[in-house]
């Protein structure tokens, strides 16, 4: 059974890792659509999914996935050097296969692909973060029905991953060819 997930979902990108409202590229607010806040028309497209209660309790502030092809498609990758993905998410269940929470994955990304997977290969429920072209993930132990706050930083020369705010890994990004096979 695939999990459903409850989610809020930011995406934005740093230059300099200093914030700056110029420097953001998407921010999805998930209050009944997936408009693009950041006035850069990022638009994303709902796919059988229903408003659901966020982790304040205010309702239709967050996306409730069915698990029966539940997605936000999201018309751009976000391919750039430097970049931050950051979300909100709450399963009811975590299953033995691999269910994506986010993936920008396909032939010809320049700096490597980014995924967020849950699964319990082993009756350890865990957080799989990755960035594909430097070689670098985190497995993290989650647990489901509790609201996370995850993040993923890349620069030029390392990519960090945080769990409610507290850095757990860093890895250096390896620059390498761009992607041909989507994966």
């Amino acid at each position: 059974m695939k999990p459903k997930i409850t989610t809020f979902l930011a995406l934005f990108t740093f230059s300099l890792f200093s914030f700056s409202q110029s420097n953001i590229k998407a921010c999805y607010n998930f209050n009944l659509n997936a408009i693009d806040y950041s006035g850069n028309i990022n638009e994303g497209i709902l796919n059988n999914v229903s408003p659901n209660v966020d982790r304040h309790g205010n309702a239709a502030n967050s996306f409730y996935f069915s698990g029966s092809n539940s997605s936000i498609n999201l018309l751009d990758d976000f391919d750039m050097p430097s970049r931050t993905i950051s979300l909100w998410f709450k399963a009811d269940t975590i299953s033995t296969i691999a269910n994506v929470i986010y993936d920008s994955d396909h032939n010809g990304l320049l700096h490597g692909t980014t995924k967020i997977v849950l699964y319990n290969p082993t009756g350890t429920e865990l957080l799989k973060m990755s960035v594909s072209r430097s070689n670098s993930e985190l497995l993290y132990p989650v647990v489901a029905h509790r609201w996370y706050h995850i993040a993923i930083t890349v620069s030029p020369s390392s990519v960090s991953y945080y769990v409610d705010g507290i850095k757990i890994k860093t890895d250096p990004f390896i620059a390498s060819t761009p992607s041909s096979t989507g994966s």
